[in-house]
């Protein structure tokens, strides 16, 4: 599954926390997709790899790192971006999602079944720290076209009737 800049326009548009796609893997297997968290990680990823490229020595703080990761979602469209302290480190909030970044992982926290956190802030695009956003933006196009972000999230749905939908 591709995410063309038209489906990635509409899922960032969409009032709901999460779009699913229901599908089949084969024939027997019901698979649902949540298709904002992926929209998430791929921006997240692609910011990343952008990131990368611009300035390999990138070594800001964590909370500026968030700043600069919202400045990028808002600008490629992505809307109602949070941020909030999460022990040591922060946690960057969009749909129904929060990504922490750690020095060992990156942790992805579902708020799907649960009230969103009330410690969150919203990020505006008027409180950003000034950032590059113009030529990260180039660079993002030279990237994004030789840059696959792949991933295997489908949740097993067998439960689903889909002839009923």
């Amino acid at each position: 599954m591709y995410f063309n800049s038209e489906i990635k326009n509409v899922l960032a548009a969409s009032p709901f926390r999460e779009v699913y796609l229901l599908t089949r893997i084969d024939t027997k297997t019901k698979v649902y997709v949540p298709l904002k968290l992926i929209l998430f990680l791929s921006e997240v990823y692609m910011f990343r790899k952008v990131l990368e490229t611009y300035n390999p020595a990138y070594d800001e703080a964590e909370e500026i790192f968030i700043y600069h990761l919202a400045e990028y979602l808002l600008t490629k469209g992505l809307q109602d971006i949070y941020m909030r302290p999460f022990g040591e480190n922060f946690e960057i909030i969009y749909s129904s999602y929060g990504i922490i970044f750690t020095p060992e992982s990156i942790k992805v926290h579902d708020y799907n079944d649960y009230e969103m956190p009330t410690n969150m802030k919203k990020i505006e695009k008027s409180n950003l720290i000034p950032f590059v956003i113009g030529e990260l933006l180039e660079i993002d196009k030279k990237v994004s076209s030789s840059y696959t972000f792949r991933t295997e999230i489908a949740y097993e749905a067998n439960h689903v009737n889909y002839e009923e939908l």
